[in-house]
């Protein structure tokens, strides 16, 4: 088993990507909850996250513990303790990001309180100069975290699994139509009439399918002249253009850090590719039989192109194409 542990400053991101990998189907733990980390006492004098003569240090046991599994290919861990280099990990990533976007996140950040204090910021900023120079002397892969998460994510994999990382199919999770609804209810309130529908495609619309665990979704216009008021509309909230992506009619989107894993497209109601999509999915939920067909077809893609996310894709044209021309 791969052992890798992110690390790095608060409001570099460590949170938010392993959650990622936790959603994209690895394992991944993060040490500051689940009684990995305790609070003990130091110095007056030391500099530490916490401030007042305490810090925050992983307890031996439960990491110890925790490194000892091996009911995985790889274990990701993400923290940044003093008593880190204790333990052995096959990589080491640092995530970091300037200054100015540390302290942007922490001023926004809603998961947590700590460092909105300006004595907070103030530590968090000092170790930023001190500490995160010690951390990337002991790293093999030094990521800034101001590209997006599926950069990011994307790019940890590549170093930690080398050729790419493996395809994860998972059973079907019945919680995947609500987190579709939370997903949609802000774009929908952010474009308005601009947009006709949101729809729910990919594996993850259909009952019972096993899928990626990734949502994918639809912005549906009226007209393809739509696409730049509907970019402008979500940008706000944290949605960038990435162009076609090789599929001419349809925009992709990269997605903000802080949301479940998903896929965002926009797409004029006549577009070709959206007919496609729209078609399979309605063709899936009809037929139970064909659906479980393409749940073992993808089962056994994802073995034979583990790592080949191309490969995988191509293998499974000739069933959607079956599908799509009624079963001939």
């Amino acid at each position: 088993m791969k052992r890798v542990l992110l690390t790095g400053m608060s409001g570099t991101g460590k949170s938010t990507v392993v959650a990622e990998l936790a959603a994209r189907g690895y394992k991944a733990v993060d040490a500051d909850f689940g009684g990995y980390s305790e609070l003990v006492a130091v110095p007056d004098g030391e500099v530490t996250g916490v401030g007042g003569g305490q810090d925050w240090v992983w307890r031996e046991d439960a990491i110890a513990e925790l490194l000892s599994t091996e009911d995985t290919d790889v274990l990701f861990v993400c923290g940044c303790s003093p008593n880190q280099g204790e333990f052995s990990f096959d990589h080491v990533v640092l995530l970091s990001a300037p200054a100015r976007v540390i302290a942007e996140r922490l001023a926004g950040r809603t998961t947590n309180s700590f460092g909105k204090d300006a004595g907070e910021l103030a530590r968090t900023l000092e170790l930023r100069e001190t500490i995160e120079p010690l951390l990337r002397d002991g790293a093999d892969l030094e990521l800034d975290t101001t590209a997006s998460l599926d950069q990011t994510v994307d790019a940890v994999l590549r170093h930690v699994l080398g050729n790419g990382a493996p395809v994860v199919i998972v059973d079907y999770d019945d919680g995947w139509p609500n987190l579709f609804e939370r997903l949609r209810r802000p774009l929908a309130t952010a474009l308005g009439p601009l947009a006709s529908r949101i729809e729910h495609v990919g594996s993850t619309s259909v009952p019972g399918l096993a899928a990626k665990p990734i949502i994918d979704m639809v912005i549906v216009l009226d007209s393809a002249g739509d696409l730049d008021e509907a970019a402008a509309r979500i940008r706000p909230l944290g949605y960038e253009r990435r162009g076609d992506l090789g599929v001419p009619g349809r925009e992709a989107f990269s997605r903000p850090g802080d949301l479940p894993a998903h896929h965002l497209y926009a797409s004029a109601a006549d577009g070709e590719q959206l007919a496609r999509q729209l078609a399979f999915r309605d063709a899936l939920r009809a037929s139970p039989e064909t659906a479980r067909a393409y749940a073992a077809l993808k089962r056994e893609l994802a073995q034979r192109f583990r790592t080949d996310r191309v490969g995988y894709t191509d293998a499974k044209t000739s069933f959607i194409e079956y599908v799509l021309n009624g079963g001939r």
